[in-house]
């Protein structure tokens, strides 16, 4: 299997985050009494955003870092950071409502210490879960609170991602148009300031959002500048959903062969060759189905019931 690139996470996190057991974890931070600190809470939660992307599991493991040694040293400032990783990870794992918790105790440290930046960036994050819950009108008013905020100290970086996020609302509520032209604006500001991963996310939702406009020749093309973008900088998770992404495109558009045909290279790219068997099994299921299955109807079962589970 390739090595992830490092993405520049501190060194002492990468050895963490590889320790399977909880106890090896524990015993690391307990030899290391110089991490103990609100620094080290700090890169720890940027760390979670980071291996969010490429390691889910990792990024459990450095959020549940934070935590303990945010309870060690009984620090606001770090216990706030701390849950707002966890709360990124639940997020993540479709725990909703737990994740809103953890925000939520984020946001009432932060707004006592008069931290406004952290209180900003808390309700960003906490807005796709909100946004799951059908918390639309609440992501709203926090969202303005966030924008003005973000303003006030000219963050032109924060103020895409949550303009990013607040896209997201729209999408889910049907307003497609309105979510492309936030997603186009903060594109353009990513292109200025933004970080590889802020690109990969905003070029994967503007495909979908393309999609649904029914523009599927701007949708391939972004899906093509997505899976070099994520390529570029090891994504690889993200080119496989690029991958993926564009298989169901050419399914849309009834173009199954070529539906197939990418499938069957994604099959046996790397990534799977050297992951998930039960994900490699499905692909083969939805190949030999659209191959010799039930016709139209079927093929659409299928590929859908495949594409839910990757």
């Amino acid at each position: 299997m390739s090595q992830q690139p490092n993405f520049g996470v501190e060194q002492w996190i990468i050895d963490l985050a590889g320790l399977s057991e909880e106890a090896q974890r524990r015993q690391f931070l307990a030899d290391r009494t110089d991490i103990c600190n609100s620094t080290a809470v700090e890169s720890l939660y940027n760390a979670v955003v980071i291996f969010a992307r490429v390691d889910l599991q990792k990024a459990d493991r450095v959020a549940q870092a934070s935590s303990w040694i945010a309870a060690q040293i009984n620090d606001p400032c770090a216990t706030a950071q701390s849950a707002r990783a966890v709360g990124h990870v639940l997020y993540l794992t479709g725990k909703y409502q737990q994740a809103i918790l953890e925000y939520e105790k984020a946001l009432a440290i932060f707004e006592g210490l008069g931290r406004d930046i952290d209180y900003a960036r808390t309700i960003s994050g906490a807005l796709q879960s909100l946004i799951y819950d059908g918390q639309y009108e609440r992501a709203f008013r926090l969202g303005e609170r966030a924008r003005s905020m973000f303003h006030a100290h000219k963050d032109r970086l924060r103020l895409a991602r949550l303009d990013s996020n607040i896209a997201n609302i729209y999408y889910r509520q049907d307003r497609f148009q309105e979510a492309v032209d936030l997603y186009e604006g903060a594109y353009n500001e990513f292109l200025q300031c933004g970080e590889p991963l802020d690109i990969a996310a905003v070029l994967r939702n503007l495909a979908v959002c393309y999609i649904s406009l029914n523009d599927f020749p701007r949708a391939e093309e972004t899906y093509r500048l997505a899976r070099q973008h994520c390529m570029e900088h090891g994504f690889s998770l993200l080119v496989a959903e690029a991958d993926y992404n564009v298989a169901y495109l050419h399914y849309l558009r009834g173009e199954y062969l070529r539906a197939i045909e990418t499938l069957e290279r994604l099959l046996i790219s790397s990534l799977l060759a050297d992951g998930d068997g039960g994900k490699r099994g499905r692909f083969r299921g939805f190949i030999l189905h659209a191959q010799f299955g039930e016709g139209r109807k079927g093929i659409e079962r299928q590929f859908r019931a495949t594409f839910s589970k990757v």
